[in-house]
């Protein structure tokens, strides 16, 4: 039985160590590359990375024009749960008669089982 309990523990502490060491950073650079393809780049971002990946005063540029300023991006994943917040979007006003100027939040989450 103790055993059993041993092994319980260093399954759950090895569980909490990877959540911990998933390279959060290269899922960024993996999407940064996907954007590349149709010519938007992000620029003069603030990266931090502990448990989240932020990024902080984003610029998107669509073929060399700026066309918005996010505040703050958080990616949060973990083993079955992931989840993408968006804050404070600005949009240049040439793009007012498409969409609005000011998008408060945009927020996607994915689960890996619903239970």
């Amino acid at each position: 039985m103790k055993k059993v309990f041993n092994y319980l523990i260093y399954f759950l502490i090895s569980i909490i160590i990877l959540i911990f060491l998933i390279p959060k950073e290269s899922f960024y650079n993996l999407f940064e590359k996907e954007l590349e393809k149709y010519n938007i780049v992000v620029s003069n971002e603030i990266r931090e990375e502990k448990l989240d990946f932020t990024i902080l005063n984003a610029e998107v540029f669509y073929q060399g024009i700026k066309v918005a300023k996010i505040d703050s991006l958080n990616f949060k994943s973990l083993l079955f749960y992931s989840k993408l917040n968006v804050e404070n979007i600005y949009l240049e006003d040439k793009l007012k008669d498409f969409i609005p100027n000011y998008i408060e939040k945009i927020s996607f989450k994915s689960y890996l089982s619903k239970v």
